[in-house]
């Protein structure tokens, strides 16, 4: 997910847009884990950076807080980042940063490569708590057994 930037660098309020299917990383540990993703955003030139807005749209498999069975989640998060240059000929600002602008990115070059955003936007978008359907019965919390499957005879 790699982008050239040489263009929409030339002028002010300049704008482009793409799409990319591709995979990533969303390893939590030592295991690799990679996941298809959609994704389409359109950059324009601030004159100060390059602005980034866009969505992600991917299909993980992920697991049920109620009944601890697997199922695929549509996601679709939408997004927006700055990208400022980190080459020696950028303009530097004597100013100082407020710690909401600290949350930025930098590329380098005519290349801005948004996989680690993706990563990122991936990990913000999972919900801490997740339904496999809106009617899951879950577990019984004397037996254990799946309520959805079958039913318990406490």
């Amino acid at each position: 997910m790699i982008i050239d930037v040489r263009d929409i660098k030339r002028h002010t309020g300049s704008k482009k847009s793409y799409s990319f299917n591709e995979g990533i990383d969303v390893s939590e540990n030592e295991e690799s884990k990679e996941l298809a993703v959609s994704v389409g955003v359109e950059l324009t030139n601030t004159g100060k950076s390059i602005l980034i807005k866009g969505f992600l749209k991917a299909k993980p498999e992920l697991q049920c807080s109620r009944c601890l069975g697997t199922f695929a989640y549509d996601m679709e998060s939408p997004f927006q980042e700055e990208f400022f240059s980190s080459d020696a000929d950028a303009p530097v600002s004597n100013k100082i940063m407020d710690p909401s602008e600290l949350d930025v990115f930098f590329y380098q070059g005519n290349l801005i490569d948004l996989k680690e955003v993706c990563r990122q936007i991936y990990f913000v978008s999972i919900p801490l708590t997740v339904i496999c359907s809106g009617d899951c019965k879950g577990l019984c919390s004397n037996c254990g057994v799946d309520l959805n499957k079958e039913s318990c005879l406490c």
